[in-house]
C-alpha cells in the first residue's frame, strides 16, 4: 500500500484576492468546491471544500499587501 501521509506535501491552500466573493462563486461553478465561513479570526475567512473536506481557504487582500492577489500553498 502507498504511504498515504501528508509529508512533504501542501496541504492547505489559501487565495488572497481583492474580490473574495467573486473568487467563491467562480472556482465553485469551475471546480465544484465549496466554503464554509470560519470565525476564528479577525477578519472574514471561508475555508474552501472539495469532496465535504477543507483544503484551504480564501480571504480579502490586504489593501496595503502590495501584491496582487495570489495564492498560497
Amino acid at each position: 500500500m502507498a504511504d498515504m501521509s501528508a509529508r512533504g506535501r501542501f496541504v492547505w491552500y489559501d487565495l488572497m484576492t481583492t474580490d473574495p466573493q467573486q473568487a467563491e462563486a467562480f472556482y465553485t461553478k469551475a471546480v465544484g468546491w465549496s466554503t464554509e465561513a470560519w470565525q476564528g479570526g479577525p477578519m472574514p475567512y471561508h475555508m474552501w471544500k472539495a469532496d465535504g473536506k477543507t483544503m484551504g481557504g480564501v480571504m480579502q487582500l490586504p489593501a496595503n499587501a502590495g501584491a496582487p492577489p495570489h495564492w498560497l500553498a
